[in-house]
């Protein structure tokens, strides 16, 4: 009883320390850092069977995104377009393009397995400040053999990290 006690207090503490969440600093106001989330889903000049997964990921990842970023302690929205930013102290515009998305085969994923059927989703985002200039700008990818929706959030987590980092200093 007392070692299944203790294994279970040592795996509590590793499970509690691994789950760190990354937490927004405050603006030079000492209020939430407000970010205006603009995603471009790059689905001009596609058919429309692939139009149509782009809206669907676009759809989640802005969505997924949004949540994150409150979570985290911004204050979050998304605007239409770039015109619809207004600059101000401590607001930030973070403009997403999804670059190319391949949402795989999940008959392969599922039957095959070994990295067949995998998703890939690549992005582009900028940070923008008040100058409108870009302050930090990356461009980030995700395959896995899961399904799009896991890489759409991995890539989502990876820009609030970066974010974060980057406002932090």
């Amino acid at each position: 009883m007392k070692r299944t006690l203790s294994l279970f207090t040592i795996l509590a503490v590793i499970f509690a320390s691994g789950c760190r969440t990354i937490r927004a600093p405050l603006g030079a106001s000492g209020q939430k850092i407000k970010i205006a989330v603009l995603l471009d889903r790059g689905a001009a000049g596609l058919d429309a069977r692939r139009a149509k997964y782009r809206q669907q990921l676009g759809a989640y990842m802005e969505r997924d995104l949004l949540s994150r970023l409150n979570r985290c302690g911004y204050a979050a929205t998304v605007v239409q377009a770039a015109s619809d930013y207004k600059p101000q102290a401590d607001a930030y515009l973070l403009a997403v393009k999804i670059k190319t998305y391949n949402p795989g085969n999940k008959f392969a994923r599922m039957f095959v397995g070994y990295g067949a059927g995998a998703t890939a989703i690549d992005i582009h985002y900028e940070l923008r400040g008040q100058d409108k200039k870009p302050l930090l700008a990356l461009d980030d990818g995700v395959g896995s053999s899961r399904d799009w929706t896991f890489c759409a959030a991995k890539l989502n987590q990876n820009m609030i990290k970066t974010i974060t980092e980057h406002l932090a200093k």
